[in-house]
């Protein structure tokens, strides 16, 4: 370290506030490239993508992410990856390996029924097991993986004029009824 420079604690926000901000981002669970762009609203997608990952090899950067990771982990009573594989538990489960103990069983009900009178009676035991939804277990493991994601489609077809005519159409229609969102 030079004698010019400060220690660094990681503890403390950055003084470069847009890394700070990045920083700040990339904790919260954003991409890099939409965490870049949250700190330099100016830059464009490409520039995002690619200045992100340089601001990602900045050791301070490096430090100060993993301190508010390291804190948000401390505080959060069950980590992403727990969730996850709580959920692909479920996922993956059947019922000959479930006990009533096990945290994916909902309910356990073991009934006993004797059919018929007499001699031909009989004893029947049944277990109806109520276990966590599948499909929802494997919903959740998408969203967590980020598989339903919108993926940005360009469609760089010019329009003809009587298309652009039509659109504009619409689109007044839309601001008449007041349906269009309004662009900030």
């Amino acid at each position: 370290m030079r004698k010019t420079e400060k220690a660094f604690d990681p503890a403390k926000p950055l003084s470069n506030q847009r890394w700070e901000k990045f920083c700040q981002a990339i904790t919260s669970g954003k991409s890099c490239a939409a965490s870049y762009k949250s700190a330099y609203e100016d830059s464009s997608q490409r520039a995002a993508e690619s200045s992100a990952f340089d601001l990602l090899r900045n050791p301070r950067v490096q430090q100060r992410i993993k301190w508010i990771q390291d804190q948000l982990s401390e505080h959060c009573l069950i980590t992403k990856k727990q969730r996850l594989d709580y959920a692909f538990e479920v996922l993956m489960s059947t019922c000959a390996d479930m006990t009533p103990e096990n945290p994916i069983v909902q309910s356990w009900k073991r009934t006993r029924k004797t059919v018929g009178r007499g001699e031909d009676a009989e004893e029947w035991e049944t277990e109806e097991i109520k276990i966590c939804d599948k499909m929802r277990a494997l919903d959740i493991i998408n969203k967590m993986l980020g598989d339903y994601a919108p993926e940005k489609i360009e469609d760089v077809t010019p329009l003809l004029p009587t298309e652009r005519a039509g659109l504009a159409a619409i689109g007044g229609a839309l601001d008449k009824l007041g349906i269009r969102k309004k662009e900030s």
